[in-house]
């Protein structure tokens, strides 16, 4: 393709947090059409309670229904269908009775917020199909899960790139409209980012600056939030440690109070003591300052480990991988002892001014495999656990997903995967309150759309939760908490009764938004949901996976080697590379995440075909064409995605095997054009699609897929004609003719290199693959690529032959290190494991040797990304096999 092309595409303006259409539309009630004609009884009217002082309708409550009846048709006169109030001191909070009958609607609660989730279902039946029947029902609903918390979709991440602070901007996040529609979908908490660094401290004078404007913010926020029935958690990743990290404590603080100090891992970084008397009043103060000026907060949500939170904890948390707790304080004490410390201090320090306010301590780790060490820490975490805080776990992580008869480790979030797994299941039986970290409204999986419609999995993950002590969810991360029919579907299933069956309860989401057509809605959805659950369960496909982007990716015929770019962080110049294995990891093939694509794809217009033929019935109903062109794009995501892995499928089996699969790819780009198109049209009309919450801007957008649309169109223009096997950038790809190392078939006959002032060889011994060093006391890096385009393992050694990096995700344990009596480590590493992968048993492989500092190839570090580093493959050399 043409290079100004694709230089003029990098360089396009990625659109950022200014083009935010939809922002909005969020300030606005939705924009539905409501059915018209008769609604039973409530033709004549409905006669609403006059206001009263101990108990009535919360004032937001009673302005929704007279909205909704307006938009009815339904006049509020005292002639109509009585609205009668029941107090029921029996019923708990969020508990109860709506019973309707032809001549009068009585709703029993105890308290407010019970009238008004009563108030709401309310709502929902009178958006039932027009009909002179009268409608007579009988519900009785208890709330199960007591809190059900998401997140503002737009407010900023609070951390870098960015750095934005939602409560030091000037931007209102929760518009009236916004909060009405969340307190419809029985969300009843908020999170919203804090650091204890902006409070003051006597401890560290500069410290708390701006903290005025930021609580006084806050306490606005709050206040406001409240009259819809929703309360405030303040998010924390607390305590952090002392680093030059953006988000640590300065190491200076650390200097001026030692005590403060834990762990040491080196002289820039060290974790926080919580056993030290500084330390423990560093919590304490800090807490109370925030709840004793900020009133009416639900509570903290405290992730305990890992992202920023470093306390000494953390460490023995994890001394199976690393140096023990040199700690002198918390290296005394168990590692439950220790997070449950904690836990006890931030909360005392909170109650004191919100006696009922929740404590959650988040034990958050992306990576969990069955049987890890640190499993039985946590059965001991869970249970000294105290009685009343929330332990909160993700849901999924650690399951195990049978895909193509083979089990893959359920890492992170997924929306995809039922769950539980073992893991959280094991907890919630230690513990008194087990929380579940979910994502409702989308996940790792494809958050560049803010709603995936499969309210079938929700069902099924809801039904285990209730069947445990459960009463609080965290419905999502920075993304997976657009308004919608996901959040909707959550809210239902978080209060008992279920419905009998997942296809009732789809009926009954179905129903009040799509009337007769529900039926329809249930069979797509249900189409939707089985084609959702075959996706390629792999960590690298959720934070490097296609679904995101591969929409917007250039496609090279000839290589380039260049990366795929991360979904979660927004970063101006990235744009798609061919490394199409980095996406893979070594959990699936090309082959099988093919295959899995493919299930994908059939079950997905499979519901499309049920759908799309609605779109002339709802022509004049925005919300309803949204859902479709929703449903649409998500198609398209996961055709272009499994374009993509065919495309290099094809381009990898041509060139190494030199065998023509040039028309079939040249199909492939032709129906991505078209998918480009449509993508565009879509984007047009939904400023939604294409915006990632996490990365703070759009992975793709109207002008970026015009482009994209010309550079696909030159690569057939340019580059197919221009293809030969001969050419000799097609040759060196495959390692022909190409200067490298060459790997013995004995110990005996292998050939010695130098690297710098030491030397190696590489050897077989069988199907093992033997690098010996004679390093003597350095510590040696080997960067290992097994199989093009898939991921560059790093093996780092110390002088002992101590491994320093865990291993790919994965892989079983591949490698070996030994020290020879003439002080050589040899580094041996098992090829079985990667021969799936590779293109034939004798293709080269390619690596880099670093002895201390010296190189065999100088480094040319990429910018970091999560699992896959910072290896750049062009210094990479070939390591030829003998047959």
């Amino acid at each position: 393709m043409n290079k100004q092309s694709l230089q003029d595409y990098i360089s396009l303006n990625r659109a950022g947090r200014r083009t935010l259409k939809f922002v909005a539309e969020l300030r606005e009630h939705e924009k539905r059409l409501y059915p018209s004609g008769p609604c039973g009884q409530f033709s004549a009217g409905i006669a609403l309670p006059e206001c009263q002082s101990e108990f009535d309708l919360p004032a937001t409550a009673r302005k929704s229904l007279l909205r909704i009846m307006a938009a009815r048709g339904i006049p509020a006169c005292e002639k109509g269908i009585p609205l009668l109030l029941q107090r029921d001191p029996a019923l708990e909070h969020e508990e109860f009775i709506l019973d309707i009958s032809p001549t009068a609607v009585r709703l029993s609660a105890a308290e407010g917020e019970g009238l008004r989730r009563g108030v709401y279902l309310l709502e929902e039946q009178l958006c039932r199909p027009a009909s002179t029947t009268p409608l007579q029902a009988y519900f009785h609903r208890q709330a199960k899960l007591h809190w059900r918390i998401s997140r503002c979709f737009f407010s900023p991440t609070c951390r870098p790139p960015h750095s934005g602070d939602e409560l030091i901007d000037e931007q209102d996040y929760y518009p009236e409209a916004y909060l009405d529609r969340l307190a419809h979908e029985n969300i009843n908490g908020l999170w919203i980012t804090l650091y204890l660094q902006d409070m003051p401290s006597r401890f560290f004078p500069e410290h708390g600056q701006g903290v005025e404007k930021r609580l006084a913010k806050l306490q606005a926020t709050v206040d406001k939030c409240a009259r819809y029935g929703i309360k405030c958690f303040v998010f924390l990743a607390e305590p952090k440690g002392f680093s030059n990290s953006s988000l640590a404590l300065p190491v200076s603080d650390g200097e001026h109070v030692p005590a403060m100090r834990g762990h040491q891992y080196n002289a820039t970084h060290s974790s926080f003591c919580t056993s030290s008397p500084e330390g423990r009043e560093y919590l304490r103060e800090s807490i109370e300052y925030l709840f004793s000026r900020v009133r009416g907060l639900g509570g903290i949500i405290n992730i305990m480990c890992l992202e920023s939170s470093d306390p000494c904890a953390t460490r023995m948390l994890y001394e199976h991988i690393g140096p023990p707790c040199n700690c002198p304080r918390c290296s005394q004490k168990s590692t439950a002892e220790l997070f449950v410390d904690i836990a006890r201090l931030m909360t005392e320090a909170m109650r004191k001014y919100e006696p009922e306010a929740q404590f959650a301590g988040w034990f958050y780790f992306a990576c969990f495999w069955k049987d890890e060490p640190e499993q039985q820490q946590f059965m001991r975490i869970a249970e000294q656990w105290p009685d009343d805080l929330h332990l909160m776990f993700n849901f999924e992580v650690g399951g195990l997903s049978n895909q193509l008869g083979t089990d893959r480790p359920v890492l992170d979030y997924s929306l995809s995967f039922i769950g539980p797994s073992e893991l959280w299941s094991e907890v919630a039986r230690r513990c008194a309150l087990p929380a579940a970290k979910l994502q409702v409204s989308c996940s790792h999986e494809d958050a560049s759309v803010p709603i995936i419609p499969v309210p079938d999995n929700l069902y099924r993950k809801y039904h285990a939760i209730q069947q445990t002590s459960c009463r609080m969810v965290m419905q999502c991360w920075y993304f997976g908490n657009y308004p919608g029919i996901m959040n909707r579907a959550a809210g239902r299933l978080s209060f008992a009764p279920l419905p009998a069956s997942e296809e009732e309860f789809l009926h009954e989401l179905a129903l009040p938004e799509w009337g007769t057509d529900a039926p329809a809605l249930v069979a797509a959805w249900q189409a939707f949901g089985e084609g959702y659950r075959a996706f390629p369960e792999n960590l690298n496909f959720k934070w490097f996976g296609p679904l995101h982007q591969s929409i917007a990716f250039p496609w090279y015929l000839f290589p380039v080697d260049q990366p795929l770019p991360p979904s979660y962080i927004f970063r101006e110049n990235s744009i798609g590379g061919d490394r199409i294995g980095e996406c893979l990891d070594y959990t699936h093939t090309l082959p099988e995440a093919i295959t899995l694509l493919q299930q994908m794809d059939k079950h997905w217009y499979h519901g499309l075909k049920i759908l799309l033929p609605l779109r002339e019935k709802y022509l004049h109903d925005q919300a309803r064409l949204a859902d479709l062109a929703l449903a649409e794009c998500i198609g398209l995501q996961i055709r272009s995605s499994l374009n993509l892995l065919r495309f290099y499928f094809l381009r990898e089996d041509m060139i190494h095997h030199r065998r023509s699969h040039l028309p079939e790819m040249r199909c492939l780009v032709l129906d991505e054009i078209a998918a480009t198109k449509r993508m565009r049209e879509l984007c047009q009309q939904d400023s939604r699609l294409g915006y990632h919450s996490e990365a703070e801007g759009y992975l793709f957008f109207p002008e970026q897929l015009a482009a994209r649309e010309k550079l696909l169109q030159e690569l057939l223009e340019q580059d197919f004609p221009r293809f030969s096997f001969d050419l000799p950038e097609i040759r060196a790809y495959a390692g022909e003719n190409c200067p490298g190392y060459l790997c013995g078939r004995t110990r005996q006959d292998a050939t010695t290199y130098p690297c710098g002032e030491t030397w190696f060889r590489v050897y077989r011994n069988q199907e093992q693959l033997c690098f010996e060093i004679a390093n003597g006391q350095d510590d040696v890096w080997l960067e290992l690529e097994p199989c093009r385009l898939f991921p560059i393992l790093n093996a780092r050694f110390d002088h002992q032959g101590r491994n320093q990096v865990f291993r790919p995700l994965t892989l079983p344990q591949y490698w070996s290190a030994e020290r020879t009596s003439e002080n050589s480590l040899i580094l041996t590493f098992n090829l079985q494991h990667f021969a799936p992968f590779r293109q034939y048993p004798t293709a080269p492989l390619r690596f880099n040797l670093h002895c201390g500092n010296q190189h065999l190839n100088p480094p040319h570090p990429w910018p970091g990304r999560l699992l896959l580093g910072n290896n750049n493959p062009a210094d990479l050399s070939f390591l030829h096999l003998q047959p």
